[in-house]
């Protein structure tokens, strides 16, 4: 590979690393933030008064439960997969295999359910507020 391709690719990996790290910070705190406020809503403006569409908070409660859920599992599936691609490159099975092995892919499945969750969350607990005003 020439000098300039390495390099390139060099900050490929290190800016993918980058990204992965802010998108997990991301959904942790969007996540745990809409919890927060919606708790903090239902206290505050609605305090004692009747609540409307009750299933649709809880629903969203939940949600965002999972989609921290989710991003905590995939940092530990991530750590996995990057002891496991360790381990094929100082065996040299990187090439006979996909790298990182079954953590990689359950990763890849959990940051994109992070982040559909976190949606899913995000428009329940919306729905919510907004018959709720």
């Amino acid at each position: 590979m020439e000098e300039h391709l390495r390099k390139y690719r060099q900050y490929l990996v290190e800016t993918e690393q980058k990204v992965s790290e802010n998108y997990d910070k991301t959904v942790i705190t969007l996540s745990s933030g809409a919890l927060g406020v919606s708790f903090a809503f239902l206290r505050d403006v609605i305090g004692d008064g009747s609540i409307q569409s009750k299933p649709l908070l809880i629903v969203g409660w939940g949600l965002l439960t999972v989609s921290l859920a989710a991003v905590v599992l995939s940092l530990l599936f991530g750590t996995m997969a990057f002891r496991r691609a360790i381990r094929q490159v100082d065996t040299n099975e990187v090439y006979s295999s996909p790298v990182g092995g079954w953590p990689a892919t359950i990763t890849t499945l959990l940051h994109f359910c992070g982040v559909l969750f976190l949606v899913a969350g995000l428009v329940a607990i919306g729905a919510f507020l907004s018959l709720n005003l």
